[in-house]
C-alpha cells in the first residue's frame, strides 16, 4: 500500500464508511491563546447537542502528525480495560498519567510563576499541567459544555479568565502584565482535577494514576532530551554558540519502536513518512506484541554533549529533590547529530536531519539490522544513507 494511502485507511477503518467522516474547516489558530481550544469546543457541541446521534463513549483529540499504535478494534478493546478513567496528560508529564500540580513545580520554575494561586478568584483551586493531546469520557465532555453555559460555575469562570484575564509575572528583571498563556495544556486538565464528581471528591474517580498496568503513556512523545535534569539519550547537539538544547517533541523513527513498545501507549506523536516512513509501515498493529522490539543503539546512548553539562547551582526536580550537575560524559564513540536550532521545514543539514517548527529529528547514525529491514519491509537505507 502506498505510504499516502496509510491516512485514508485509518480513516476508513475507524468510521466505516467514508460517508460517515466529517471535515470542518472552522477556525484559525495563534498558538498559546484561547482560540487553541476553539476547534474542541466545536466538536464536542456538535457531538453533545443532537446534531450527531450515533453512540459514541471517548473523545480523542489528536494533532495532525499523530498516529495509531493500534487498528481500531484492538484500540477499542484498549479503551475499554481503562474506562472510565480520563486521560488529559502524557508522557511529557512528570507525574505520568495524572496531571501535574501547581504546587508540584518547584516556585522559580516558569510554570509556577505563569499562573495565579488560586487559579480563579475566590476559590481554593490550583492550576494543573496535562495536555491537550487527550482521550475523555462522553460524561466529561458532556459535563464541560453544561457548565460552560452557567456563568456561575467553576469551568465557565476559568474560561473567562484564559479568553479575558491577565496576570503579573516576575520576570526577575521586571514585572509584566501578560495574558494567561497555554490554555490548551492547563484548562482540560484544571476543570478535571476541580470537578468533585470526576475527582474522586464524589463517587469513583476517573483520574488514572500516574501509571496503569501496561499503560505508562496515552500518546507517546520524546520529549525528554531537553528537560533540565536530562543527562541521558542526548542524541542531538546543539549549533555552535547556541543556548539551547533542539527542542522537543522529537519526530520519532524506527529506534523508538521499543520505546513505544515497552510504554504501552495508544498513540504517536509527532510521526511523518517525510521523516521516516518505517513507522508508517509497521503501525498501527493487531498487538503491542507484534511491534518490533528496535531500540536506540547503544553507542548513542546514555551520552551527554560537554556543552548540555548543567552548571546552574540548587537545581531541584518538580518535587523539590536536589540535582547534582552531572559529570561529564566520556566522549561518544560515535558523533553527535549536529542540528540547527529550530528552522524551516526541510533538511538542514548533510545527514539529512529535519527541522519543523519546534521540533527536529535526525535519522539514526547506525545501519539497521539487516535482517529487521527484511523482516519488517522497512525501507533500505532510510536512516543510514546506505
Amino acid at each position: 500500500m502506498p505510504v499516502e494511502d496509510f491516512s485514508y485507511e485509518w480513516r476508513v477503518m475507524s468510521f466505516g464508511r467514508k460517508q460517515n467522516m466529517r471535515k470542518l474547516n472552522m477556525h484559525s489558530l495563534s498558538w498559546g491563546s484561547w482560540e487553541m481550544l476553539a476547534p474542541w469546543f466545536s466538536v464536542a457541541e456538535l457531538l453533545t447537542s443532537g446534531v450527531e446521534t450515533r453512540q459514541w463513549d471517548y473523545f480523542i483529540n489528536l494533532s495532525g502528525d499523530a498516529w495509531p499504535v493500534l487498528r481500531p478494534e484492538p484500540l477499542r478493546r484498549a479503551l475499554g480495560r481503562v474506562s472510565p478513567f480520563n486521560f488529559v496528560a502524557c508522557s511529557s508529564t512528570v507525574t505520568g498519567l495524572r496531571p501535574n500540580a501547581w504546587h508540584e513545580f518547584d516556585p522559580g520554575w516558569h510554570k509556577r510563576k505563569a499562573f495565579p494561586y488560586p487559579i480563579v478568584e475566590g476559590t481554593s483551586a490550583e492550576a494543573y499541567y496535562g495536555s491537550q493531546w487527550m482521550v475523555v469520557s462522553a460524561a466529561f465532555v458532556r459535563f464541560v459544555i453544561a457548565e460552560l453555559l452557567d456563568s456561575r460555575s467553576f469551568t465557565a469562570q476559568l474560561a473567562d479568565w484564559f479568553a479575558h484575564g491577565t496576570l503579573v509575572i516576575d520576570t526577575g528583571r521586571e514585572n509584566l502584565r501578560v495574558r494567561p498563556h497555554i490554555p490548551d495544556e492547563i484548562f482540560f486538565p484544571t476543570v478535571l482535577m476541580n470537578a468533585p464528581s470526576f475527582n474522586g471528591s464524589i463517587g469513583a474517580s476517573t483520574v488514572p494514576p500516574p501509571r496503569l498496568e501496561g499503560l505508562r503513556d496515552m500518546t507517546y512523545i520524546r520529549m525528554d532530551e531537553h528537560y533540565p535534569w536530562s543527562n541521558f539519550n542526548q542524541r542531538y547537539a546543539s549549533p555552535e554558540n547556541a543556548s539551547s538544547r533542539p527542542w522537543g517533541p522529537y519526530y520519532l523513527g524506527t529506534y523508538d519502536l521499543a520505546n513505544i513498545k515497552r510504554s504501552g501507549a495508544l498513540f504517536l506523536r509527532k510521526v511523518s513518512s517525510q521523516v521516516d516512513e518505517n513507522l508508517l509501515r509497521i503501525l498501527p498493529a493487531d498487538s503491542h506484541s507484534d511491534i518490533p522490539n528496535i531500540g536506540w543503539p547503544a553507542q548513542l546512548s546514555p551520552k551527554v554533549a560537554q556543552d548540555s553539562i548543567l552548571t546552574e547551582p540548587e537545581l531541584k526536580t518538580p518535587g523539590g529533590e536536589p540535582i547534582a550537575p552531572p559529570a561529564p560524559a566520556p566522549v561518544p564513540e560515535l558523533p553527535f547529530i549536529s542540528v540547527l536550532e529550530r528552522g524551516p521545514v526541510g533538511h538542514v543539514d548533510e545527514r539529512g536531519c529535519v527541522a519543523v517548527a519546534e521540533s527536529i529529528h535526525c535519522p539514526p547514525q547506525h545501519p539497521i539490522d539487516p535482517e529487521e529491514v527484511k523482516k519488517h519491509g522497512l525501507p533500505v537505507g532510510v536512516g543510514f544513507g546506505g
